[in-house]
């Protein structure tokens, strides 16, 4: 389970694939993530801002149902409010 990303200018995507029973680790995986890349920021007098990250968790409608993380932790605050659940159809 390894984190992948993306850049758009000067916004960053990360984002990784896993099972429902890994979820978790996964969510502790980009907790890890967001803490490396704000630690570079820091370090490069930039500034992530919390407020504008957002979590995005896309899965078929049976294993969003099994998801029982609330939240990931983005620095001081729990970023509860977005999450967003897309439901896929099932199959695709």
């Amino acid at each position: 389970m390894g984190i992948n990303f993306h850049f758009y200018g000067d916004d960053t995507q990360i984002y990784l694939a896993f099972d429902i029973e890994e979820a978790e680790a996964a969510v502790a995986k980009v907790e890890e993530a967001v803490q490396v890349i704000r630690k570079w920021m820091s370090e490069n007098f930039l500034c992530l801002n919390d407020e504008k990250t957002e979590v995005l968790v896309i899965g078929s409608k049976s294993a969003l149902q099994k998801f029982e993380i609330p939240y990931v932790t983005i620095g001081s605050e729990n970023s509860e409010k977005h999450w967003l659940y897309l439901r896929s159809c099932d199959g695709l």
